[in-house]
């Protein structure tokens, strides 16, 4: 029987799940219906990107909604899919922030602007560090698991 708190668990992340999935589609949308971005190389790009990042993301949680079944809320293979979330978003993010320099012209400037703009390293490495804490999780509930 799941106790209160699992129950909000997996109500929360079906409602994130459904939030997030209708934001990822409404994205891909939008940027589908403009033709004329079509055929630039980092939209494409970014739109690839994002979408994967998506489905890592949805897999992940997918997988946390089974284990939650069984009382386990640390999954084998979920830091794999987190660091896969992380490096696909970076790219996307990266992408996107390309594209306003491949609709004009590709200056040096704006390309290293992109590039070592502190934000997005920040976030993919606490992204990373989020999927390390999780993996070392993984480990301890494991072994705990196999102790009792």
């Amino acid at each position: 029987m799941e106790t209160r708190k699992i129950k909000l668990a997996r109500r929360l992340i079906v409602a994130l799940l459904v939030l997030w999935s209708i934001t990822a589609i409404g994205w891909a949308v939008i940027v589908f219906t403009d033709a004329s971005m079509m055929k630039w190389t980092t939209t494409i790009v970014s739109i690839v990107m994002g979408l994967l990042a998506y489905l890592c993301g949805a897999v992940f949680y997918m997988k946390v909604l089974r284990g939650i079944r069984v009382g386990k809320v640390f999954v084998p293979g979920g830091a794999r899919l987190l660091c896969l979330v992380a490096l696909l978003s970076f790219c996307s993010a990266t992408a996107r922030e390309l594209m306003p320099a491949e609709f004009g012209h590709w200056d040096s400037l704006t390309v290293a602007q992109c590039l070592l703009s502190p934000g997005k390293y920040v976030s993919l490495i606490v992204d990373l560090l989020m999927a390390l804490l999780y993996r070392i999780a993984t480990e301890v509930s494991e072994e705990n698991r196999l102790t009792v």
